[in-house]
């Protein structure tokens, strides 16, 4: 038979080895500064994943500075390490949000995360989480991670 998923049947508390079915992998970022206006990779090493088929998720954390004034914030997937928008799936893997300008006198951060999006990889390939923020006025940091499962 050719094509067959492999399955593993773990003991509680083992790992799914690599090639399973259930396996995971995550890269988490550290904060970084971002540059408004720009799609930001930050410090993120991304996820490299082997044929099959995934499902990818970003998180990312923004941290505008009290007086930072906060207009838009996208968080999405890519494959590239280039600060554009290659990649960007307004379907399938962007958290988009516009709030006109808001100011962040709190300090309070904004967490969001990605829809969960299904990959069919062909070729060992390497997705990355990206951010992009317009901001005014100050200065704003930024996290972020990506997550990800083999279904198939």
């Amino acid at each position: 038979m050719t094509n067959v998923a492999q399955l593993f049947q773990p003991n509680l508390g083992t790992t799914v080895p690599t090639g399973y079915i259930g396996e995971y992998k995550e890269a988490l970022g550290t904060s970084t500064s971002l540059t408004t206006s720009i799609y930001n990779v930050t410090s993120n090493a991304g996820v490299s994943l082997s044929p099959g088929i995934w499902d990818i998720q970003a998180s990312c954390v923004i941290n505008p500075n009290s007086t930072s004034t906060l207009t838009t914030i996208f968080c999405f997937i890519s494959t590239t390490t280039a600060n554009d928008n290659t990649g960007i799936d307004g379907n399938r893997n962007l958290f988009s949000s516009y709030h006109g300008g808001i100011t962040n006198s709190n300090g309070d951060s904004w967490r969001v995360s990605t829809p969960m999006w299904r990959v069919n990889v062909t070729s060992t390939t390497t997705y990355y989480p990206k951010i992009y923020v317009n901001f005014g006025t100050s200065t704003c940091t930024g996290t972020a991670n990506i997550f990800a499962r083999r279904v198939n």
